[in-house]
């Protein structure tokens, strides 16, 4: 068994990061800062998104097979322990063929369920088919039904009008489906040359019209006419009442069963398929020529396996000069208090949402300028739409972690929570950990595991940013539910992008399908103009001055602490960096490194 070496490297790098190297596993760049001391978007008291220089590391762990899997489960195991709210970002494969376990344990599972996809899809596909054919005959029945309904209620009211409108439907289905097949000299079609209106006078005949002499002298007709007429009514009533109204109920009763059974089973095959296609979505390739250019990559002469996958976790932590008082009751703030415009606190109500009991977090309002900045990124980025419910639900679900394990609406009245107890702050210890797991069969058939780990980071990020990450998983979460929606054509492209087809149906034929008339937006309020145009320019005049090395902290407005030097790095940062050592040591005794 080969030894377990450990490769443990401090990252000599700024103590202020760029974008681009703080995030692990996400699809956009967060903003850093504060500023302009930093090289960020984020102004002092607007939010903290950094991580000390001593809180990163590599670790390299090449061990036997499974062992630092279980490491790995424990160490996250343990994270929930620690108080942490721990997601997994993303996770992607690469299998070379040679690895003829592995490649059928995933890459060919992959393959197995592409084909069962196909077949669902197929079977999909035929029962919509037959959906489409049991509706158009269940219509047509329908129809006939409709016909007879309003000639039996107009016979119970004696309304002849509606009587004879009624009965008219029926007499020309029975004059061009049934009596013209009766054969030459016998049909009315046939003998119309003779009596060229005894169609007309047939379809003016009502159901108590049996005898020919009354309907001789009721429609000044011969007797000969008069005799075909009555003949022709009673074959009518016969065929009307003890022939075709059965069929029709009964073909309607049988048909309208099988519409709804398929009904059903295409319901069930789109959820089989929505959950076959996330499943599928599950396991991702690598793309190709991925370690085309890294040097260990040789699947044509060593078998390997290629694992790398992403982890968030957040606490929060407070300070006792800040934040003295730990919340036992959770509070609510209205929607305008948390942060959201008319436009969005209408979709709140709309959803159902109590705009006047919002749960409420350390720092309001909570969707502030940075969320909605992440927001449009994230949109733009997954190509989805986040609604203020989805902001929302990021509130409640992080306000619900902040109360005791005690019967409360946000915690479903379970009682019971795992992990510590968050101290009610706005400032949380976040770990962004990157793994790339590889595993290769040597030519003498030893079989090793090489777990490299990434960064291993602890940040200190504010509410904001952590309401921004909520909001990522829920945007990967979305993206691969419309990937899945797109399959099955509940999505098509628009003028405007992807949308659900019933929306394109509404814009290619706005008035047979009843589109929404678009309604002008109004322009933000003066006061709001006003507002945004003040911190505008107390933000330009404090860039300026800090050029001149000029510091004002005061011309930075908001909720979070502004001052860098003397309470960020002395007061807050040791926290993520004590948590970080922590973290180091626990992984040091797991893996067995000595101190």
């Amino acid at each position: 068994m080969p030894e377990i070496s450990f490769l443990f490297k401090e990252a000599l790098k700024p103590t202020w990061k760029m974008a681009s190297e703080i995030r692990v596993g996400g699809a956009i760049e967060y903003p850093i800062g504060p500023r302009p001391w930093v090289p960020g978007p984020m102004m002092p008291g607007e939010g903290i998104y950094a991580a000390p220089f001593e809180c990163e590391c590599i670790i390299d762990v090449f061990a036997p097979p499974g062992k630092m899997d279980a490491i790995w489960g424990s160490f996250l195991s343990t994270l929930g322990k620690w108080g942490y709210e721990v997601k997994k970002v993303n996770e992607v494969y690469e299998v070379s063929p040679a690895y003829t376990e592995y490649y059928q344990k995933i890459i060919g599972q992959k393959r197995a369920w592409e084909n069962e996809i196909k077949a669902a899809f197929a079977s999909l596909s035929k029962s919509i088919e037959d959906f489409e054919l049991l509706t158009h005959d269940l219509r047509k029945y329908a129809e006939y039904l409709s016909y007879y309904e309003n000639l039996q209620r107009a016979k119970k009211e004696k309304k002849e009008e509606e009587i004879k409108k009624a009965n008219h439907i029926f007499r020309a289905i029975f004059v061009d489906q049934v009596d013209v097949y009766t054969g030459e000299g016998l049909s009315m079609r046939s003998i119309a040359p003779r009596w060229p209106t005894i169609i007309a006078d047939f379809m003016e005949l009502g159901d108590e019209d049996l005898d020919f002499k009354k309907i001789a002298k009721k429609l000044n007709v011969s007797k000969a006419e008069a005799v075909i007429l009555a003949t022709k009514n009673r074959l009518f009533l016969e065929w009307r009442d003890r022939m075709f109204i059965p069929m029709i109920k009964q073909r309607y009763s049988l048909l309208r069963r099988l519409v709804e059974a398929r009904r059903h089973s295409i319901m069930e095959y789109r959820e089989q398929l929505r959950i076959m296609m996330a499943r599928y979505e599950y396991i991702k390739e690598m793309k190709p020529h991925f370690f085309e250019n890294v040097w260990w990559w040789r699947p044509g002469t060593i078998p390997l396996v290629v694992s790398m996958f992403s982890v968030w976790a957040w606490k929060p932590f407070g300070l006792e000069e800040k934040h003295k008082a730990i919340r036992e009751n959770m509070e609510y703030v209205t929607a305008r208090e948390a942060g959201f415009n008319k436009k969005e606190i209408e979709e709140l109500k709309k959803a159902g949402v109590n705009v006047n009991k919002i749960p409420g977090l350390p720092v309001e309002p909570a969707y502030d300028k940075w969320v909605r900045y992440i927001k449009d990124k994230l949109e733009k980025a997954y190509g989805v739409k986040l609604t203020p419910i989805d902001v929302c639900n990021v509130m409640r679900s992080l306000a619900s972690r902040f109360i005791y394990p005690e019967v409360h609406e946000l915690t479903g009245g379970s009682g019971l929570k795992a992990g510590e107890a968050w101290p009610y702050s706005p400032y949380y210890i976040l770990l962004e950990i990157g793994v790339t797991e590889q595993i290769l069969k040597l030519p003498n058939g030893v079989v090793a595991e090489d777990f490299w780990i990434q960064p291993l980071k602890s940040s200190l990020a504010t509410q904001n940013i952590i309401i921004g990450k909520n909001l990522e998983l829920i945007a990967k979460e979305r993206y691969v539910e419309r990937k899945v929606s797109l399959m099955l054509g509940e999505y098509g492209v628009s003028k405007e992008g992807l949308e659900k087809i019933d929306k394109i149906i509404q814009q290619e034929f706005p008035e047979t399908f009843g589109a929404e008339v678009k309604k002008e937006e109004k322009k933000p309020s003066f006061l709001v103009e006003l507002k945004e145009s003040i911190n505008k320019f107390k933000e330009n005049i404090a860039k300026v001055l800090d050029n001149l090395g000029i510091r004002l902290t005061f011309m930075y407005p908001g909720p979070y602490e502004p001052i860098i030097y003397d309470r960020i790095a002395e007061y807050y940062f040791p926290v993520p960096g004590k948590e970080y050592g922590k973290i180091i040591r626990f992984l040091k005794k797991a893996i067995g490194v000595p101190g």
